[in-house]
């Protein structure tokens, strides 16, 4: 499975990575305060931990690219306001800095138009944005099982971290 996921990434690694909004809430609370990603409610309830931060923010470092959208982007920002003293503004920092990094790219497909998809009645405005802005030209890291099976049903280059995230090898 991690051979099938290496030689996606290989595959994407120039045309760019779409994290879904848990994947990106991982990156942007473990670049401040990897230690919070078992305490958060929102993380700790997915059984997140350090060892998926370590993943993630490697993983996202391979691609010559980040691409994102502003709901995956609004999305991540409510839950990092659920987030109380330094570690909130901690993380409000790291997530603007990266946001504002050259290679971080955001596609603003309009409203009207992702309603105009399919997905925006079944899975919602953020991941119709996802299956818009992906298309064929990105790969998408998601932890959605339903997104993920319908984007590769659509021919949609997808990953769901939770089907190989148990094989990653432990921290030392």
């Amino acid at each position: 499975m991690l051979e099938y996921v290496n030689a996606l990434a290989a595959q994407y690694r120039s045309r760019g990575l779409l994290l879904d909004t848990s994947p990106l809430l991982i990156l942007y609370l473990g670049l401040y305060a990897p230690e919070q990603i078992e305490r958060f409610s929102r993380t700790k309830s997915e059984g997140f931990t350090r060892k998926d931060y370590e993943f993630i923010r490697a993983f996202v470092g391979g691609f010559d690219r980040l691409v994102t959208t502003p709901h995956i982007l609004t999305e991540v920002s409510n839950f990092l306001g659920q987030l109380h003293g330094h570690v909130r503004s901690g993380c409000f920092e790291a997530f603007a800095k990266h946001v504002a990094e050259a290679t971080t790219h955001e596609h603003s497909p309009p409203a009207e138009e992702l309603s105009g998809r399919m997905e925006f009645i079944t899975f919602g405005i953020t991941d119709a944005s996802i299956a818009e802005v992906a298309g064929k030209e990105c790969l998408v890291l998601t932890t959605d099982a339903k997104l993920h099976a319908h984007l590769a049903r659509q021919g949609v280059a997808s990953l769901n971290y939770n089907n190989f995230r148990l094989l990653l090898p432990s921290q030392a």
